[in-house]
C-alpha cells in the first residue's frame, strides 16, 4: 500500500458513508435467516463502495478493475433478494451458477468495462422484472392463503426495484456519455446516482429494522387455485361436491365467527373444520368465484353494516369486525359498497 495519487472527492466520502451503514446493517441483520437476502445486498454494496475507494484513489495500484463486475452481481442477488422475501425457495446449489457470470467478468472487466457495464445492465432488468413477477404471485397467493393479505402486500419491493431501475438507467448513460460530459457535470452525476443507491439501502435496512414481519413471506404448500373456465373447466359432480364442502365451510365459519380472526388462515380454518387447505379454496374459488381473503371480508363487510350505528366509532367497529387497519378497510369498504364508512354510517339515519 502506499499514499493516495489522487485527492479525495466528494463521491469518495459517500463511499466510505455508503460502506460503513451497508457493512453496520448486515452485520445487525446476519443472524436473523429472514433477513439473508438483505444481507447479501449489503455485503456486495459494502465490497463495491470498497473496490471504488480503491480504484478511485489509486490506494492499492496492482489491483485489476473489477467495479464493472459488480453490475453482472447486482441483478441475481436483488431477484433472490425478493424471492426469499416473499416465501420461495431457499437457496439452491445450482443458483451458484446465476453467479458465474460476475466472477468471469472480474477476469476481463479491465478490458471491456464498458461492454460488462451494458450486459450487466441488461442482465439486472431481467432480473428485477422476474422479481416483480414474484411479488404479483406472491400478492395472489396470499389471499388464498390468508384474510389479512391486503395487510401483507408489498407492493414497496416494486418501488424499490422501480428505483433502482431508474438509477440504473442514468447510471447507463452517464457511463455512456462521459466524452460528451464536462468533468463537472459527469461528477455531479456520479454522485447523484450513488446517492441514490445509498438512499435506497437506508429505506431497506429501515424496513428491516422496524418492520421485520415484512420480510417474512409465505408458507407456499400448495399451488394457486384457479376459478372454473373454457381453459379450467370442472364436471357437473365434482362442481356439486365442492357446492357442499362450501355449504359446511360457510356455516362453519358463520356458527363460529371465526371471520372476526383478524389474522385468519386458510391453515387455521383448515385444522378446525377438518377439510385440506386445498379443498377449502377450491370450495370457495369455484363456488363463490372468490379467494378467501375477499371472501372472509366479506363477511366482515357485512357483520361491520349491521352492528354499525350512527354512534359507534368506526374504526373501533372495522377493529372489533376482524380487520387489522383502517386503510385496509376503507379500501375493502369502498370497493364493496361504493361508499366510504362515514357516508355509509350517515345513510343509517
Amino acid at each position: 500500500m502506499r499514499t493516495s495519487a489522487y485527492p479525495m472527492q466528494t463521491v469518495n466520502y459517500l463511499h466510505i458513508v455508503f460502506a460503513s451503514q451497508a457493512s453496520l446493517g448486515a452485520v445487525l441483520l446476519i443472524n436473523q435467516s429472514r433477513f439473508k437476502g438483505l444481507v447479501a445486498l449489503l455485503i456486495s454494496a459494502t465490497c463495491l463502495m470498497l473496490f471504488n475507494l480503491n480504484e478511485e484513489l489509486n490506494i492499492f495500484v496492482s489491483w485489476p478493475l473489477i467495479t464493472p463486475a459488480f453490475v453482472l452481481l447486482n441483478g441475481p442477488l436483488w431477484y433472490f433478494f425478493v424471492r426469499q422475501l416473499t416465501g420461495n425457495k431457499s437457496w439452491r446449489p445450482q443458483d451458484w451458477l446465476h453467479l458465474t457470470p460476475a466472477v468471469l467478468g472480474t477476469t476481463i472487466s479491465a478490458s471491456w468495462p464498458q461492454t460488462i457495464i451494458f450486459v450487466g445492465t441488461l442482465s439486472q432488468f431481467i432480473y428485477i422484472y422476474c422479481a416483480i413477477k414474484l411479488v404479483k404471485q406472491y400478492h395472489q397467493l396470499s389471499k388464498q392463503q390468508h384474510s389479512d393479505a391486503h395487510d401483507m402486500q408489498i407492493k414497496w419491493v416494486v418501488h424499490v426495484m422501480s428505483a433502482i431501475v431508474f438509477v440504473s438507467v442514468i447510471d447507463l448513460i452517464r457511463l455512456n456519455s462521459q466524452q460528451s460530459l464536462s468533468n463537472e457535470l459527469a461528477q455531479i452525476a456520479y454522485l447523484l446516482t450513488q446517492l441514490l443507491y445509498l438512499m435506497v439501502f437506508v429505506y431497506l435496512i429501515y424496513q428491516a429494522i422496524n418492520q421485520p414481519a415484512l420480510f417474512n413471506g409465505l408458507q407456499q404448500d400448495f399451488s394457486p387455485t384457479k376459478p372454473p373456465s373454457k381453459t379450467n373447466p370442472i364436471d357437473q359432480p365434482e362442481l356439486e361436491k365442492r357446492k357442499k364442502q362450501f355449504a359446511v365451510i360457510d356455516q362453519y365459519i358463520q356458527d363460529h365467527l371465526l371471520f372476526l380472526q383478524p389474522r385468519l388462515s386458510i391453515r387455521t380454518l383448515s385444522e378446525q373444520c377438518g377439510m385440506t387447505e386445498k379443498e377449502i379454496s377450491q370450495a370457495i374459488n369455484h363456488v363463490d368465484d372468490l379467494n378467501f381473503c375477499d371472501y372472509i371480508n366479506g363477511m366482515r363487510i357485512e357483520h361491520f353494516k349491521q352492528v354499525l350505528t350512527i354512534h359507534s366509532n368506526i374504526l373501533q367497529t372495522a377493529l372489533d369486525c376482524g380487520f387489522n387497519s383502517k386503510s385496509s378497510f376503507n379500501a375493502v369498504f369502498k370497493k364493496a359498497t361504493g361508499l366510504t364508512p362515514s357516508q355509509f354510517q350517515k345513510s343509517k339515519t
